[in-house]
């Protein structure tokens, strides 16, 4: 998850995303732990893709168990591009109809990938990539208004569920659940203006993020029908923005995201064994809307997300805790 799959226009900016040869470093720390090599601590690596301009950015959202990872970037345009990064290569998704631009948000071990893509209206439609061959995916519920958006995929399994959100006709999100083709309608009982699926583990428990009727954002786990809020102790509220938003999950229940402290900083967070560990980049500036996200994580415990730094400029990251 990022911040900015909440917003449904594609030049809507949040949070997020410094060269090739630090991305080759990044593969060399997901190479030592997927071989069982040992990190001495917590790990840091920044990640942005060359066809990226250098304010715009880069954000990286999904992981997989291969170190397969998904994001999105801006070029000199403002102009946003999905990208999936394999190997040390990163490679644009030209998704069909992406006439305003498009995405990538998740991704699952089978290489399945998920995103969203702006057509020639700026009307929104998620997109399912399996070899070679992108889905549209439009859930029936979704408005067709311009200016609601419509449909948002952000989180896909290995069984092929995928989850993502929608905006009504009276501009109302609700998360979904596409599953055998069945689309299922997800509503937190205590939001109070939207709701929003991020994330799915094989085990078919759903993270993402509801506001409620105060605004105020708090996490959630969906897990075999009930619904858990999660709020990180360390969470405020302020001008720049208030609580708790969950993005991502693992097969360990592992759950990753991001909260706004009292001054308005942003901070990742990793939930763990009920415990809440902060997450920040030491690049990254945390004052006045500033900070760190967690978007993903993977079954190594690998996270990805995006800070932004001094220079106003966004960045992905890969964290080897």
């Amino acid at each position: 998850m990022s911040t900015r799959s909440l917003t449904p226009s594609p030049s809507a900016r949040r949070l997020g995303r410094s060269g090739v040869w630090r991305s080759l470093l990044a593969l060399i720390f997901v190479a030592l732990v997927l071989t069982g090599g040992g990190v001495a601590k917590a790990q840091y690596t920044t990640l942005d893709d060359p066809s990226a301009d250098p304010v715009q950015g880069t954000n990286i959202v999904g992981i997989n168990n291969q170190g397969q990872m998904v994001g999105e970037y801006w070029d000199s345009t403002s102009h946003i591009y999905g990208f999936l990064l394999n190997n040390g290569v990163y490679t644009t998704l030209d998704v069909p109809n992406a006439v305003f631009g498009a995405y990538a948000a998740g991704i699952n071990n089978q290489g399945l990938i998920v995103g969203t893509y702006f057509d020639n209206t700026q009307l929104s439609h998620g997109f399912l990539l399996s070899q070679g061959v992108y889905t549209t995916l439009d859930d029936p519920n979704a408005t067709a208004e311009v200016g609601y958006g419509n449909t948002f995929a952000s989180g896909i399994n290995d069984k092929g569920q995928i989850v993502g959100y929608y905006f009504d006709s009276a501009g109302g999100a609700h998360g979904f659940l596409l599953s055998q083709g069945v689309y299922t309608t997800l509503d937190d009982p205590n939001a109070g203006s939207g709701t929003y699926a991020l994330g799915i583990n094989n085990q078919g428990q759903i993270v993402g993020t509801y506001f409620d009727s105060a605004g105020g954002a708090h996490g959630f786990l969906l897990n075999k029908g009930v619904y858990t809020t999660l709020d990180d102790p360390n969470a405020g509220s302020s001008i720049y923005g208030s609580g708790t938003l969950a993005g991502g999950i693992n097969d360990k229940g592992q759950i990753v995201g991001q909260y706004y402290d009292s001054t308005g900083g942003v901070y990742g967070f990793l939930l763990s064994k009920g415990v809440y560990t902060t997450l920040h980049d030491p690049n990254a500036v945390a004052e006045a809307g500033l900070g760190t996200y967690a978007a993903g994580i993977n079954n190594q415990g690998l996270i990805v997300g995006g800070y932004l730094d001094s220079n106003g400029a966004e960045n992905g990251f890969l964290l080897i805790p």
